[in-house]
């Protein structure tokens, strides 16, 4: 059986979930294991007698995305609703009104702005709109760069770093955005925003909490405080998740909650002032973290400009089956170096603040809006006339139409050739064998997403 508030599988005597702790005494309201729940509102429904809902933009265990025709101003918008059951009670329904009202008031060129929120009678189901965007996330971006084993150059780094800073410096006078990841990051052909500032805040955590682990990729992007439910919560919780986005955009492995002998050799791998900078955004504790995005947006800016002309090392990517299904042996330079390098399971969860393992069948729940292909340009305007002199631009989907170089290039030398594997595969393969770590078979599920790139958690 399935909780029917998280979605967490629950034995059939349960009497409470153990991970959202949700009362399960009622078996009527349990789903069974490969159900789901329908959804929240069907395209061509009138939401709030204002919003005729067009289509289904993408969903997931917090909510569903539509596009819909705002009749009132007759142009097109974003509503979200949020399943019923993550709102059970007039107190979780208040608290989910207030911090959407609170986000409402956040005006800022890198935020999305909430236009709307509101209640859908029969049953009761919440909801709210915001600006439609077309762009692409940066989770897709990334997914791009890296399955190409391409990597970011620091004018590409910079102007995205500068503008999440910004964005959560102004937010975090007020607010804070507990779910930062790079699918509720939208980037459009001159700027980026960011969405979902508000959603956790209004929303039950322990249930919520229990969706991230069980349904969706972002787990791993929440600061230990936040899966803790720690008393005290202020804006350091989105320096960890920005650790952790720059951590993968670099080094192409998503941070676990703990540093993987993969983790270690890629960050090993980075300048020592880069090194220095993820290890801090990434402390455990908040007070080991930079008091505010723009103070690491500041000394990221100076390691990367403390490299020159010095290209970044080519991120970690998946392993890749050399001709005739025979896989060739581990080079013997350091680890990172290794293109089948990948991080290791994560160990079994003890406690709220540890990792979990995800399962490889999760549908990719991605940003909130990625409807159609804008080309994606450099994100300010000294970085757009850098590259018109020759810097690379953040990649478009054309720029990855090509399969033509999709393999990682090595030293002659490095490895046996293919006839001398066929002139002694016993030997080769004891050799093989040998010099493999088991780390490399690893498939980590967050290098290998589905092309659907919708985000509704």
């Amino acid at each position: 059986m399935l909780c029917f508030r998280c979605g967490s599988y629950v034995s059939d005597e349960a009497p409470k979930c153990t991970v959202c702790g949700q009362d399960l005494g009622d078996s009527s309201k349990k789903i069974p294991t490969g159900q789901h729940a329908a959804m929240i509102f069907v395209p061509g429904e009138l939401i709030g007698g204002r919003y005729k809902l067009i289509d289904l933009i993408g969903q997931g265990g917090v909510g569903a995305v539509y596009r819909a025709r705002d009749t009132e101003v007759d142009v097109d918008v974003a509503l979200k609703g949020i399943a019923p059951n993550l709102l059970q009670t007039e107190e979780e329904q208040k608290q989910f009104q207030k911090a959407i009202k609170t986000a409402r008031k956040l005006q800022h060129p890198n935020i999305v702005r909430i236009y709307d929120e509101g209640i859908h009678q029969s049953p009761n189901r919440r909801f709210f709109t915001m600006k439609l965007l077309e762009g692409l996330t940066l989770r897709k971006i990334i997914r791009l760069r890296h399955d190409k084993t391409q990597a970011f150059s620091p004018e590409e780094i910079v102007p995205i770093f500068q503008q999440l800073a910004a964005a959560l410096d102004y937010a975090h006078k007020q607010s804070w955005h507990g779910d930062l990841k790079p699918e509720n990051v939208i980037v459009l052909p001159d700027l980026l925003k960011i969405t979902d500032f508000g959603l956790v805040k209004g929303l039950p955590l322990k249930p919520f909490l229990g969706i991230a682990k069980s349904r969706s990729k972002g787990f791993p992007y929440i600061a230990p405080e936040l899966r803790v439910e720690a008393q005290h919560i202020d804006g350091r919780v989105d320096v960890y998740s920005l650790g952790v986005i720059l951590a993968e955009i670099l080094t192409g492995i998503v941070y676990e909650g703990h540093f993987s002998r993969a983790f270690t050799a890629a960050l090993e791998q980075l300048p020592t002032r880069l090194d220095g900078l993820i290890r801090r955004a990434l402390a455990e504790h908040p007070d080991g973290r930079y008091a505010k995005a723009s103070e690491m947006v500041k000394e990221l800016e100076g390691a990367l400009a403390a490299l020159g002309n010095q290209p970044l090392p080519t991120p970690s990517s998946p392993a890749k089956e050399p001709p005739g299904g025979v896989r060739l042996p581990k080079v013997s330079s350091p680890p990172i170096a290794s293109p089948h390098m990948a991080p290791p399971p994560p160990p079994e969860e003890t406690g709220p603040s540890q990792a979990i393992k995800r399962p490889q069948n999760i549908e990719d729940d991605d940003s909130l809006l990625e409807v159609g292909g804008s080309q994606v340009l450099l994100l300010e305007s000294q970085v757009h006339k850098a590259s018109s002199e020759g810097a690379p631009a953040i990649p478009s989907d054309a720029d990855f139409d090509s399969d033509s170089d999709t393999g990682v290039s090595l030293p002659d030398d490095s490895f046996p050739s293919i006839s001398a594997i066929e002139k002694d595969l016993q030997a080769r393969r004891l050799e093989v064998l040998s010099g493999l770590d088991p780390e490399d078979t690893v498939d980590d599920p967050t290098l290998r997403g589905p092309p659907d790139d919708i985000d509704t958690n």
